[in-house]
């Protein structure tokens, strides 16, 4: 059995140092019991964070948690080994409460149960409506869809041409996304691509210096392959290309690898991506009840279902040039909504 690596005594004064800042109201007893320290080193380490003006005394009343019943009870039990990620999730606001009600020693687990619950509220549509549905004929080059209103969409989620030919296409959708999307860090444009122009289409894409890069997820497409003979390369995959709009992402951590179900349907149209795929999408970046999902591409309207599928859209706005994508997707989001009034 592999023995525990032994810390050298800087680095156990820097773990000192780092859980009294943290948590200054907690005794050096309380301390020295989640670290398995000396409670005279880790007074002797406050006393020094002291005098060097690291860490001021303030007469305050101790913070609310302290005085907490179930903390009072069990706060040998609760503090024993708690890290600094622990303790920050003590502090939090319902987690003490909710360890009462379940008899836990985690503030952590405790922590995530919460914010889970917080998610599914947000997400919850709220509405009570049918959502909105706008699907109409439009090129997005040369028209500048200025029917949708500046700063009132969530997520334009969409799938572009691949070939670099189609660049002046992501030029005109970076400009469309620097003037609808929601400037709060989590609106947010998601955009499959392919990889053949991918250095290119980026470029494209940051066309609007609003646009902020965040990451590129990658789908994996197991039994589905495309042979690319010219640079040598049978790709199974597709990048994903997330940005948001002035402001930095601030939403919920999503994973960056999602992978394809087998292939159960005949496309509609021959470069239709799989709704299980853009499901997931869709399910990772509409992170607010009575969303507003906007594809200036849409096909034959996956990105459009799948963004109904999630029960968090109070409108939909899709739109092609093609006027027989357009009718197939005014079609399945009907079927879908079982409804035949949305407007021609």
């Amino acid at each position: 059995m592999a023995q525990p690596k032994k810390i050298s005594t800087s680095e156990k004064r820097k773990l000192i140092e780092k859980q009294i800042k943290i948590a200054p109201d907690l005794s050096s007893r309380a301390i020295s019991k989640q670290l398995n320290v000396s409670h005279v080193t880790v007074q002797k380490v406050r006393q020094e964070l002291i005098k060097t003006g690291q860490l001021t005394i303030v007469a305050t009343p101790p913070p609310e948690y302290l005085s907490h019943p179930y903390f009072v009870k069990n706060k040998d039990a609760i503090l024993d080994g708690l890290d600094a990620r622990g303790l920050r999730a003590l502090k939090a606001p319902g987690v003490l409460d909710l360890m009462q009600e379940r008899h836990s020693l985690s503030p952590r687990a405790c922590q995530a149960i919460l914010n889970k619950n917080k998610k599914a509220e947000r997400r919850k549509n709220t509405s009570g409506v049918v959502p909105e549905v706008d699907i109409r004929c439009a090129d997005l080059i040369n028209d500048d869809l200025s029917w949708v209103q500046s700063d009132s969409v969530d997520l334009i989620l969409t799938d572009l041409p691949y070939s670099s030919a189609y660049l002046d296409v992501y030029k005109a959708l970076s400009h469309l996304a620097g003037r609808v999307l929601k400037k709060d860090g989590i609106a947010s444009l998601v955009c499959m691509t392919g990889y053949v122009a991918l250095p290119q289409v980026l470029d494209a894409l940051r066309e609007d210096p609003r646009l902020r890069y965040n990451w590129t997820l990658t789908t994996v497409f197991p039994r589905r392959s495309a042979n690319l003979s010219w640079i040598g390369v049978s790709s199974f995959a597709k990048p994903v290309l997330h940005f948001t709009c002035e402001s930095s992402y601030k939403g919920e951590i999503y994973s960056d690898l999602i992978t394809a179900e087998p292939a159960s349907k005949t496309r509609e149209i021959e470069w239709e991506q799989p709704l299980d795929v853009f499901d997931k999408l869709a399910n990772i970046f509409i992170q607010h009840g009575d969303s507003v999902l906007l594809d200036p591409c849409c096909g034959s309207s996956t990105s459009l279902l799948s963004g109904l599928r999630t029960g968090c859209c109070a409108k939909i706005i899709g739109t092609d040039i093609n006027k027989e994508c357009v009718k197939i997707s005014k079609k399945r989001v009907m079927n879908y909504l079982d409804s035949k009034d949305i407007s021609e």
